[in-house]
């Protein structure tokens, strides 16, 4: 468990990583900030720790402070896998704050991303969330399972990511998630 390695090694940051991770699977998202600030505390660098920070701040409904860890990914290395995620949180946040002209601009930005990115599952993914976060909901669930068609497995991605929160309730989304979480068995 995280918290036992914490106890053993408190300047480990990966080991609050792990804990707030647990605790935002828990949606436990004021313990995941603490733990994610703890992480910050010990690696200020750590752009995990800083993107799911953003993540829980959005679930605290706290767009401001959502937007501002989003741009610090983004801002820390632009060419990360999670600084493209972080500017279409970003889009997100601006959208939740009424600034529809920022977030047009920055998810056209995100796009331009996603599109030339070589990690193929994960720039689907992002892509689906444009999408969604566009309300073209039929073109963002297409781009999921092409996403997971090319080896997306990320569950913990797509129940948390609040671009695909407007997907939440959707019966095929759910299907797309539950095949993703559920054991693969070797044949």
């Amino acid at each position: 468990c995280s918290s036992d390695l914490i106890g053993l090694r408190p300047n480990f940051a990966a080991a609050y990583l792990g804990l707030g991770i647990c605790f935002m699977d828990e949606k436990r998202f004021d313990d995941a900030k603490e733990t994610f600030d703890k992480a910050l505390a010990v690696d200020r660098n750590s752009i995990q720790a800083q993107f799911y920070q953003g993540i829980c701040y959005h679930y605290l409904a706290s767009p401001t402070q959502s937007l501002a860890s989003f741009r610090r990914v983004v801002e820390s290395n632009p060419n990360h896998p999670l600084s493209h995620h972080g500017l279409l949180n970003m889009a997100v946040e601006y959208r939740a704050l009424g600034q529809d002209a920022e977030c047009d601009s920055v998810l056209n930005r995100a796009e331009k991303e996603f599109k030339k990115a070589p990690h193929v599952g994960w720039a689907m993914e992002g892509l689906a969330g444009v999408s969604a976060v566009r309300g073209v909901h039929e073109e963002s669930l297409a781009w999921l399972n092409e996403a997971v068609a090319n080896g997306f497995r990320s569950a913990l991605q797509l129940r948390f990511d609040p671009a695909l929160a407007s997907l939440e309730g959707d019966p095929e989304f759910q299907q797309i998630l539950n095949g993703i979480s559920a054991p693969r068995h070797s044949e």
